[in-house]
């Protein structure tokens, strides 16, 4: 039976990287025919894939390289985007990534996957809700100062067109007008903002939730582990701390949002 921990003695150039990665491939329901050197390269482009080791002018891989290419294309495969198989990749140590490729753990890395793609959606989503009313604030101040500047230009040419005053008036009016459109458009884009948080603040609560499940599934794993599964029991903490950061980061995320 084939065991991808038989593969740690692995040390290669890109080459001979997609040579093993596409024999590993079929062992884990895996598609072939996109693996190679040029796939490679953009995934240590982008930062899935770690940076090679030099051989001189050359580049070499190792088992990590072999292992971080793997669950790069099973999850992928999956449907994962590329943003988020990053932050898995570069999060997971040996053991985990071992573990999330022959689906020991698959389960929970994929919970993870969907966690970390949800809180990217939703610090996009809120981000851009705030940046809008940024905008309108900004516009509302341009308009004041608009409006400013017309009645000082309306009180120096009262004493000298009556007929220029009245037009002046009238655009000061029609400012006024814009003004408050701005203004109400601003208050709706506040209380949409607010509606917002109010779901991210769920959300987060319902991370919490699962995230508490998880752990408490990991602990049980840990207790029921005798003396021979210790380098496991370590592992899986490591997930209980992994988890704890990434709650911080939400956390970190929100404060700044309501901040």
């Amino acid at each position: 039976m084939f065991k991808i921990q038989d593969e740690k003695s692995f040390w290669g150039s890109g080459h001979e990287l997609a040579e093993k990665a596409t024999h590993c491939a079929k062992a884990f329901g895996i598609k072939s025919e996109k693996i190679n050197p040029r796939l490679i390269r953009y995934y240590v482009a982008e930062n899935i894939i770690n940076k090679p080791d030099r051989l001189g002018k050359e580049a070499a891989y190792n088992y990590l390289h072999l292992l971080q290419l793997m669950v790069a294309r099973k999850t992928a495969q999956a449907g994962a985007p590329l943003s988020t198989i990053k932050v898995f990749n570069q999060g997971a140590s040996v053991g985990e990534l071992e573990r999330a490729l022959v689906g020991e753990l698959d389960k929970e890395a994929q919970q993870m996957i969907k966690k970390i793609s949800a809180d990217q959606q939703y610090a996009e989503e809120n981000y851009n809700k705030s940046q809008r009313a940024s905008e309108f604030r900004e516009y509302l101040k341009v308009i004041k100062n608009l409006e400013s500047a017309w009645t000082e230009n309306v009180e120096q040419r009262k004493q000298k067109n009556a007929y220029e005053f009245e037009r002046i008036s009238n655009s000061r009016v029609i400012t006024q007008n814009i003004a408050i459109k701005a203004e109400r458009h601003l208050q709706e884009s506040i209380e949409k903002l607010e509606i917002i948080n109010k779901r991210v603040l769920e959300i987060d609560e319902c991370t919490k939730y699962h995230t508490k499940s998880i752990s408490e599934l990991l602990e049980e794993f840990i207790n029921k582990s005798d003396s021979i599964q210790r380098e496991q029991q370590i592992n899986m903490r490591l997930i209980l701390k992994e988890i704890d950061i990434r709650l911080n980061r939400l956390e970190d995320i929100l404060d700044n949002l309501k901040g």
